[in-house]
């Protein structure tokens, strides 16, 4: 339910932004600012869906091959509507980009937090009557919600995945960018897989912060930050997640691919409409 919210307010959101000349100025800012609750929703269920997936690695490879798709159906829109000039054009990449190397940065997260989880259990072999024993104690490595690995490879790989993660959303232009994988992460930090609940106080404050640095950049850097204000109100969808039931089952084939085919399908379907205009 939380997930077709968030497809109908990014709906909403797109629409302010592809129509902006056939808008006036308060309408425009009131849909965008509707369409800030989006993104965090989107952020949520890809946390969610990586705590759930038994193959992080194939759920790498099937947000990347839509985010490809994704990317040219939307250049040759664009292309075709003259708003850009090359289908390899990457000044912009889409949301899917982005969300592609934030399942890689949470599988590095994921890695270097757990990696080092290796634990030694130890026996001690009794016997009755005593006997002698050379060596009672017999001591075995378990891994209770670790990875098999060596630290330092682990924590390392880790690291070097989180920090590409970030370089490659920034080369890309990825919509959102450093900023919508600090989200991510943030989001990651406050969830629990087990009873599928955030923590709201700490995601909401840290959120907040998040976005007092965002504006505090886009200010420092002579932007216009009044776009920056407004991603504020994102905050705001924090206070769905954990009222909005939202089922452990898995999606249907139907449901699951609905929303990777409608986010490039609507953004071509809007500039088209709007270049008709």
């Amino acid at each position: 339910m939380l997930k077709w919210i968030a497809l109908i307010i990014m709906t909403i959101d797109h629409i302010g932004y592809y129509f902006y000349p056939h808008l006036s100025e308060p309408v425009y800012y009131a849909l965008r600012i509707a369409g800030r609750l989006a993104f965090p929703i989107f952020a949520f269920h890809i946390v969610k869906g990586f705590s759930r997936t038994s193959n992080p690695g194939k759920y790498i490879v099937r947000m990347a091959s839509w985010a490809v798709i994704a990317h040219f159906a939307i250049s040759a829109a664009g292309l075709w509507a003259g708003r850009q000039t090359s289908l390899f054009d990457i000044s912009w990449t889409n949301v899917m980009v982005l969300f592609t190397f934030a399942i890689i940065m949470l599988a590095g997260y994921d890695m270097a937090m757990h990696s080092y989880h290796d634990m030694v259990a130890s026996m001690t072999l009794a016997c009755s009557p005593p006997a002698k024993i050379k060596d009672p104690r017999y001591d075995v490595k378990v891994n209770p919600g670790g990875l098999t690995m060596s630290p330092r490879f682990g924590i390392l790989m880790g690291i070097l995945m989180m920090l590409g993660s970030f370089w490659f959303v920034d080369v890309l232009n990825a919509d959102y960018g450093v900023y919508g994988l600090l989200m991510v992460l943030l989001i990651n930090i406050s969830y629990s897989s087990e009873d599928n609940k955030v923590c709201l106080s700490t995601l909401a404050g840290s959120l907040l912060l998040l976005n007092a640095a965002y504006i505090a950049m886009a200010a420092f850097a002579g932007e216009n930050i009044r776009f920056s204000l407004i991603q504020t109100f994102s905050v705001l969808a924090v206070l769905l997640f954990n009222i909005i039931p939202d089922p452990r089952r898995k999606p249907n084939f139907l449901s699951k691919y609905f929303f990777y085919i409608y986010y490039p399908a609507h953004i071509v379907a809007l500039i088209f409409i709007s270049a008709n205009l």
